[in-house]
């Protein structure tokens, strides 16, 4: 992912670390719990920030709205899922991982165009939040 991002000219590395590191963040996330992914990517960005002079803000937000919208894509992408699955198990309403995968993945890849849009916009265009 870095290498993709220096290739980038250098006005454009943030847009292009937004849409990757949001895109890979969702993807991972929905089917790696989104917790321990978050937690493990943290010292990455900040890495990623340092090395390619970035601002950090935004690539938290990035990863942050990633790994959250990339939970609702899987049963296993979110703890919460997987307790509500538990407890729709007990009370007669099982809920497969393949019907779930059915309603949550297209939600997900609703959400990340949404965002996708948002963060280019909000930390590219407009340069909110970008210090």
């Amino acid at each position: 992912v870095v290498t993709i991002i220096e290739a980038a000219p250098v006005e454009h590395r943030l847009l292009v670390a937004i849409i990757l590191l949001l895109w890979v963040s969702g993807f991972a996330s929905a089917f790696v719990d989104n917790i321990p992914y978050t937690a493990a990517m943290c010292p990455v960005i900040v890495q990623m920030a340092d090395d390619l002079n970035l601002p950090l803000r935004p690539l938290v937000w990035t990863l942050a709205l990633g790994a959250c919208m990339g939970g609702n894509g899987t049963l296993i992408g979110a703890s919460a899922n997987v307790v509500t699955a538990g407890l729709s198990q007990h009370y007669g309403y099982p809920i497969s991982f393949m019907k779930f995968f059915a309603t949550g993945f297209p939600v997900m890849i609703g959400s990340m165009f949404t965002l996708t849009g948002y963060l280019l916009v909000a930390h590219v265009a407009i340069g909110w939040d970008v210090r």
